[in-house]
């Protein structure tokens, strides 16, 4: 680097910032401009400068095989298939197996007070629908004798009115067997005179 600058090819501090720079590598020349800063262009002279001559099919070829090794993305989750997928996906299958199994096991306590809360919700619904329907039974029963038990008291008393009229034709009947006997005793005893 002090070599180039000493030799006046780069007349400027390696800090300062410059429209221009010319970097010599091997026998080929590259123009940088609008560089960002000074440090950079030292980054790249020194990386230059280290580097050997090589011609630009061998840069591309070199260029090819480093972007060959990176792995290819297409988002933040997404990747290609390539020879690992399976190992991922079988891996990623085990630990959502195992991700289902302890929410199951975090979840048992709730659903088995869930299960005990449903069923006495059940049997109370039930015993209150027993009791509803023993009463509502109850009280049909209650209404339905009660309108016999009125029923048949209107008929014991329609009763007494027709044993006590028939008691008032006896005795009627009676009062008349009698006056008609005194009648017969006086037309005999008239016919008798």
């Amino acid at each position: 680097m002090n070599g180039l600058r000493d030799s006046g090819i780069f007349p400027f501090n390696r800090h300062v910032l410059t429209d221009l720079a010319v970097v010599k590598q091997g026998d080929r020349v590259r123009q940088l401009t609008n560089a960002a800063s000074g440090t950079w262009i030292h980054k790249q002279i020194t990386n230059l400068e280290n580097t050997p001559s090589t011609t630009p099919k061998e840069m591309a070829k070199i260029k090819f095989d480093e972007l060959s090794k990176k792995k290819p993305r297409l988002g933040p989750n997404l990747i290609l298939y390539d020879e690992g997928t399976p190992n991922r996906l079988s891996k990623a299958r085990n630990n959502l197996i195992h991700n289902i199994e302890r929410l199951k096991e975090q979840m048992e306590p709730d659903l088995r007070l869930k299960r005990i809360q449903i069923k006495e919700d059940f049997d109370n619904t039930v015993k209150t629908q027993e009791a509803e329907y023993s009463a509502a039974v109850k009280k049909l029963t209650t209404e339905k004798k009660q309108k016999c038990d009125e029923a048949l008291a209107k008929y014991h008393i329609e009763l007494k009115k027709i044993q006590a009229y028939e008691c008032y034709i006896e005795e009627v009947e009676q009062r008349t067997a009698v006056q008609f006997e005194d009648l017969e005793n006086a037309r005999k005893l008239i016919a008798n005179a």
